[in-house]
């Protein structure tokens, strides 16, 4: 009998111990967390920080025996020698294999304390006790990345008048989109009421003060960095592992240590693919996507609406959407994801598409059987007929169906599904 101890109650750790459940692993499974309830997804974080989204729907089903859950207390130490995992409270939990899925740790600037003590006021988001803990009053989010816009927008929508963000690169999500594309961003979020400083460095944060290396100094009672993570490779250094970055594995996930493997964000980050992978922020409502590269195009569009914040790009090879950058066209966002994650081929006359053309949109009349959570198999129809049966805003849609809920990443789907249900209640 095999005893697995998993050592991460994140997505990850989740995910692994119900495939190994699911395969009908005969042995005991203990699946260890230190933080007492779920990890934030990135994919819910803005409404959570919103409070469109009670914390309490994060709560993760249970896991199927035989797993065991053991949640709030950190993992200290691994003795490889007795094949045991410590906790901080002294127990230990013996393994014949273990698997860590510690997932990353924020990458946090100097300015924001010292390691281990960050400085009053410096909040970071990856529970829902973390946005908890966020101090009321004028906010700052350093960054320019995901994170950073999705927080800046949902901490307006959650009614803080006074919101900035700071980045220190040209433009917003630099690493993802051409630079119109980011400035329309960037617009988009100044007409949403946050104030945007680019090309500007964060050189101090004191008593609620945060000062720009240009001289100026903008209040910040609460200064949210989201700067980058860093693979959590603690305990894998400790127990003598070898590590660069993250842990360092083979293609199965296995380290040195035969017994041992490491899974998720923890491991050595691969080799980014040219173009990156796809991008999809639900931001300010409208969404925004990104994938592919906009270079070397066989056919390509690109529709422009300064005035309005708006930017579409796509390209195409092999009659089939190889790049595309969007943002101010929900509709063009939610056709181009599923002509990107079926590969269909792309309508000849792309205008449309980036249009929002009724020829390429779902409606609630078309088949929806196509499941939109897979972590909690819920499906299009079961969304609709919980709309059907009173479930009429997004987190009563979310209670009855506990969609979004899992690892967060079809929250966009349920929100198109919710937009166009709520449509054909105005059109009737």
């Amino acid at each position: 009998m095999t005893r697995t101890v998993i050592v991460g109650n994140g997505r990850s750790g989740r995910a692994y111990a119900a495939r190994l459940a699911e395969r009908g692993d005969s042995g005991p499974l203990d699946l260890l967390g230190a933080e007492p309830g779920p990890v934030l997804p990135r994919a819910l974080l803005s409404s959570v920080l919103s409070g469109e989204l009670p914390p309490h729907l994060l709560r993760s089903p249970p896991l199927p025996p035989p797993v065991t859950e053991y949640a709030g207390v950190p993992v200290t130490s691994v003795d490889r020698r007795r094949r045991v995992v410590v906790r901080a409270d002294g127990r230990e939990f013996p393994y014949d294999r273990l698997v860590l899925a510690t997932g990353s740790v924020p990458s946090l600037p100097s300015i924001a304390g010292p390691a281990g003590a960050r400085s009053e006021g410096v909040a970071v988001l990856r529970s829902a006790a973390d946005v908890a803990r966020i101090p009321p009053g004028t906010a700052v989010v350093l960054g320019g990345g995901p994170l950073a816009v999705e927080a800046a927008f949902a901490l307006r929508r959650a009614g803080r008048t006074e919101v900035a963000l700071v980045h220190r690169g040209p433009w917003l999500l630099d690493r993802h989109l051409p630079e119109r594309a980011g400035r329309a961003l960037a617009g988009r979020l100044s007409a949403a009421g946050v104030e945007v400083h680019l090309e500007q460095r964060a050189e101090s944060y004191h008593r609620a003060k945060l000062a720009l290396a240009d001289g100026r100094v903008l209040s910040a009672d609460a200064l949210l960095p989201c700067t980058g993570t860093l693979p959590e490779s603690r305990l894998a250094r400790e127990a003598g592992l070898p590590v660069r970055t993250g842990v360092l594995t083979d293609p199965a996930g296995r380290t040195t240590d035969s017994a041992i493997h490491a899974i998720g964000s923890c491991v050595e980050p691969l080799r980014p693919r040219p173009g990156g992978s796809l991008l999809r922020l639900r931001a300010d409502g409208e969404g925004l996507l990104s994938f592919g590269s906009l270079a070397d195009a066989e056919e390509s569009v690109v529709l422009t609406d300064p005035a309005r914040h708006r930017y579409a790009a796509l390209a195409l090879r092999a009659g089939r959407v190889a790049g595309a950058a969007i943002i101010g066209f929900p509709h063009a966002v939610a056709a181009v994801t599923g002509l990107h994650d079926s590969g269909a081929p792309a309508p000849r006359d792309l205008l449309p598409l980036l249009l929002g053309s009724p020829a390429v949109l779902p409606t609630v009349a078309d088949p929806l059987d196509a499941v939109l959570c897979h972590c909690n198999n819920v499906t299009g129809h079961r969304v609709a007929a919980a709309w059907r049966q009173g479930a009429q805003d997004l987190p009563a849609l979310v209670r009855a169906t506990r969609a979004t809920t899992g690892c967060g990443g079809c929250a966009d789907e349920v929100r198109a599904l919710y937009a166009v249900l709520k449509a054909e209640r105005s059109d009737t």
